[in-house]
């Protein structure tokens, strides 16, 4: 059985200590938490006395606040506040529990990586109804250092103390920085050696198809009622048929509770990420058709009435809420820019490479954050050209990424040279380095890749195999004075290698050699290639290239990349679609050539676009060949195994381009400057981590 996760959490069963009741926790009450800090109850204080400012959010008070099938993003923004979910993405969109597990530390310091201060966190219920305390995990670690098996990893530990009801103090016989991550371990009752009360990860999984997850215990509903099994089953059922999700969550087989507090979710086929695609909003069983169903998320609509949101009383981070209410304001598209900047808008989301076009004349501060939505080009084999793999390779080589990124969408992207995105956790730019290519330095050292550079490279006398054999090792080698020795002898002196670098690099030059390859001409003088037709003659060819013409970077992309494609002979005509024309034209395959986009989930499945069939490949580049590279990227275990199939998955997709990666967007929300720090957004949530905020009311007027 593989174990996920660093800490832990409870597993409430009948099977464990005698006199457990499923399900059950304490009632959670914020002033025992805060205990010797004085509670004021903003809530019954007027607006005036308990802030100068208030937070508002924009709102369309005629659509759903429903967080699975509502699709309005100002509605979802609020919604996001009102409901969470099993997990949610964090940095490089790595799952966080929310809902799926108790988290036994909360916090720990060292100074030296000696000694270690571990604090509990409070009201962590054992199977016999009583607390976790500081005895109960200093006892569970020490015979887990003694009998466990977990014994040989935590050996590094030398001594175990509890100092006070919820504080731990762990000495080490040596530093580890990372020691905090050893600390999984079965966690018993003190004084007790048999019968642990399950304290362990939040999921589990054999095989990465079937997943057990446990649910946080007494997570109150604001509808009275306590979070369960059935209700996060529902959910996921829910949003399986209807809503936003469909897409993602198909590959889910089959979903059922099993007991008050676990979900089990059986998966089509192994997937070791899945748990990144469960940030869906957990909804009341039942409450689907609800326009506002109840929730477990820190704050609660007030109604039609009210136009605010106000603080959970039973959420459990009730008393760290930075605001008391959030006022809901109805706008437009075309006003919101106006009420920022007038400060009647306390926070905006945009999406700069959208087609908002929000331009604030107020000093805001934004906070960017990724998201897995890839820009891509896509292509139709109808296109005798475009059949050819070696065409669509040397076409993704021209693209101009850092430009299309850089200037046409500054700040709001990444550059993608490859599939999957450059904030993936395990993503390695040395991925990106293609090597060099023999054919390439062969055409340039005969001379038949340029006749305007022939005479350069006439006295050169080393093979391009050697050649490349030396610039390798040069590349690794601290001194290179014998490797420059042969090549200044072969008539490569350094400045003429430097030359001969900058032409091997050059991506018109590159492209133009595959191109050659391909057996591409410009056979009847029309300074357009053309393409063999396999009987020693030439068909003619064009690139009808469609792109939506409501989104005016996606535009400027486009013209950018025909503009580059011409100048090395391609016939190629930009055709801008309005929307519903651009999805009848790939739904009908009227198209050579694309500028697409794609959500794509936290797992970077690239099936979509791959596989034949797939509902991200209207032309036709679909291969069964990518699947075994897809399920082994999918079904890796440890991080070595998946690093390397990512590798291997991202290299087969850059040498037969189905499709080509031009960049993936980033989000951003907007907030008056100086009015809040501690916020840290997600492509999740934007209110992630919504407790840790601090707002200054007095930048919200």
């Amino acid at each position: 059985m593989i174990k996920r996760g660093i800490t832990c959490i409870i597993l409430i069963s009948a099977l464990l200590l005698q006199g457990c009741l499923p399900g059950t926790a304490p009632d959670y009450n914020p002033a025992d938490h805060y205990e010797g800090q004085e509670m004021i109850d903003t809530a019954a204080l007027p607006l005036s006395a308990s802030m100068p400012g208030r937070f508002t959010l924009r709102y369309d008070p005629s659509s759903t606040l429903n967080p699975i099938t509502g699709r309005g993003r100002e509605n979802l923004i609020v919604a996001s506040l009102m409901y969470e979910s099993l997990f949610v993405l964090g940095e490089n969109f790595q799952p966080e529990p929310v809902l799926a597990r108790i988290d036994l530390i909360e916090s720990y310091s060292t100074d030296d990586n000696l000694i270690y201060t571990v604090n509990l966190r409070p009201y962590i219920a054992m199977s016999d109804g009583s607390m976790l305390t500081a005895d109960d995990f200093a006892h569970s670690l020490e015979l887990a250092i003694d009998r466990g098996r977990e014994a040989g990893r935590l050996s590094i530990i030398d001594n175990v103390s509890s100092d006070g009801d919820l504080t731990v103090t762990i000495g080490l016989n040596r530093p580890y920085r990372n020691f905090i991550n050893l600390l999984d371990f079965p966690v018993l009752k003190s004084g007790s050696r048999n019968g642990h009360v399950g304290l362990c990860a939040s999921y589990f999984t054999e095989d990465n198809i079937t997943y057990t997850i446990n649910i946080r215990p007494g997570v109150a509903m604001n509808n009275g009622t306590t979070l369960t099994a059935d209700d996060v089953a529902y959910s996921l059922r829910f949003a399986m048929q209807s809503g936003r999700f469909v897409n993602r969550l198909s590959v889910i087989d089959r979903v059922s509770s099993n007991g008050a507090l676990t979900v089990t979710i059986v998966l089509n086929s192994p997937n070791s990420s899945f748990i990144s695609l469960l940030d869906v909003p957990i909804i009341k069983s039942g409450s689907g058709g609800s326009r506002v169903p109840p929730g477990t998320g820190p704050y609660v609509y007030g109604g039609a009435d009210s136009m605010r949101l106000s603080r959970f009383t039973g959420h459990r981070d009730f008393s760290r809420l930075p605001f008391r209410d959030v006022h809901l304001i109805a706008s437009d598209d075309n006003s919101v820019t106006e009420l920022f900047s007038d400060g009647e808008l306390s926070l905006i989301w945009d999406d700069p490479s959208g087609t908002a076009n929000i331009r604030l004349n107020r000093g805001s501060e934004p906070r960017f954050f990724d998201t897995t939505t890839l820009q891509f080009l896509g292509f139709n084999t109808r296109n005798v050209a475009l059949r050819d793999p070696e065409v669509r390779c040397a076409i993704g080589i021209v693209v101009d990424r850092e430009y299309i990124s850089g200037v046409i969408m500054p700040g709001q992207t990444r550059p993608a040279p490859l599939a999957l995105s450059p904030a993936y956790r395990l993503y390695d730019s040395a991925w990106e380095n293609e090597g060099i290519d023999l054919h390439l330095v062969a055409e340039i050292l005969s001379g038949s890749a340029d006749e305007n550079i022939e005479s350069e490279w006439a006295a050169v006398t080393i093979s391009p195999a050697r050649l490349i054999e030396l610039l390798r090792a040069m590349d690794e080698a601290e001194d290179t004075q014998l490797y420059m020795s042969e090549l200044e002898h072969a008539g490569l002196d350094e400045d003429r290698l430097d030359r001969l670098l900058d032409v091997l690099s050059d991506p018109l030059v590159r492209m133009s050699s595959i191109l050659y390859r391909a057996g591409l001409r410009d056979s009847d003088n029309d300074s357009f290639l053309d393409f063999p037709d396999g009987s020693g003659g030439f068909t003619a060819f064009s690139i009808d290239f469609i792109v939506n013409s409501e989104n005016p970077y996606r535009v400027r992309a486009a013209h950018r990349i025909a503009d580059t494609l011409r100048s090395v002979g391609f016939n190629i005509v930009v055709r801008e679609l309005p929307w519903e024309e651009f999805e009848a034209a790939l739904s009908e395959g009227d198209f050579d050539m694309y500028y697409g986009e794609a959500a794509l989930g936290a797992d970077f499945n690239l099936s979509p676009l791959l596989l034949p069939g797939g509902r991200l490949n209207p032309g036709g580049t679909g291969d069964a060949l990518y699947r075994e590279y897809i399920e082994a990227f999918l079904s890796a275990v440890t991080d070595e195994e998946r690093a390397a199939a990512a590798e291997r998955l991202v290299g087969t997709v850059r040498q037969y381009a189905p499709f080509i990666p031009i960049l993936y967007k980033r989000h951003v929300i907007h907030t008056p400057l100086g009015a809040v720090t501690g916020a840290l957004p997600s492509q999740s949530s934007v209110f992630r981590n919504i407790a840790d905020w601090s707002v200054d009311f007095t930048m919200l007027t």
